[in-house]
């Protein structure tokens, strides 16, 4: 005997990047359990890997989550964790003052994509004769790093990097090696390689400032009442 079907409500968001409607449903328990799964492995491969299936079960095969920019993926994971769990979330912050953990409620339904206030550049001249364009990091150039790269700066680089161009060609990174790029990337000064820092770090994010007051009395000093302001930033600090 067939056991009777759930009825999953529908919604509808913007992909940030793009601008296209996309309909979603909140994560289910099968979904849960992939989450607990991957927290508890605390592998940064399978966490990817874990947001990209999450992404693509909840929007019903629509959306391709390896196509995502990582603030796309950010944001879209912010909706369905709002939808499935709620619309707040609880974080101890740490007091500016006394450095004592308070207890803070932030709602999620405030937190948005916060993009630059001047668009970076994209495309930088290396000489007077070669030159790169840059792109903004996806989910699936992050799900191709190694953990030990994602501290490793020529790596992130690497993945940046759209085309490389000189007088006669341009090369496609997507067709060179991931030694090549980085061996393309270890030939940069420091000043070409500070233009290419200040694209990655000018990448948008979700991200929201949260003032709370500290209720703690200290012997040595009385932090009762005072404010601090504690920017979250991404989904490792939303949802770590």
């Amino acid at each position: 005997m067939a056991l009777p079907k759930l009825e999953t409500p529908t919604y509808e968001t913007i992909i940030p990047s793009t601008g296209q409607p996309i309909e979603y449903r909140p994560f289910l328990v099968k979904e849960e359990k992939i989450l607990m799964m991957a927290q508890e492995s605390r592998d940064p491969a399978q966490a990817i890997n874990a947001l990209k299936r999450i992404i693509k079960s909840c929007t019903f095969d629509k959306v391709d989550p390896n196509a995502l920019t990582t603030y796309d993926a950010e944001f879209l994971f912010l909706q369905l964790r709002i939808k499935s769990v709620g619309e707040t979330a609880d974080f101890q912050l740490p007091c500016e003052g006394c450095q004592q953990l308070q207890d803070v409620k932030v709602d999620l339904t405030s937190v948005e994509v916060q993009y630059p206030k001047e668009k970076p550049e994209t495309n930088i001249k290396l000489n007077e004769t070669v030159g790169i364009t840059l792109k903004s990091l996806t989910l699936n150039d992050a799900i191709g790093m190694k953990p030990e790269e994602m501290d490793d700066i020529s790596a992130m680089v690497a993945v940046v990097i759209d085309t490389i161009y000189d007088e006669d060609n341009v090369y496609k990174a997507s067709d060179c090696s991931n030694k090549e790029l980085k061996e393309f990337v270890d030939q940069l000064s420091h000043s070409q390689l500070e233009k290419i820092q200040a694209f990655l770090v000018s990448q948008p994010a979700i991200e929201k400032d949260v003032t709370f007051g500290c209720t703690n009395k200290p012997k040595d000093k009385d932090c009762s009442g005072c404010k601090t302001t504690v920017t979250l930033k991404g989904l490792a600090d939303f949802f770590a």
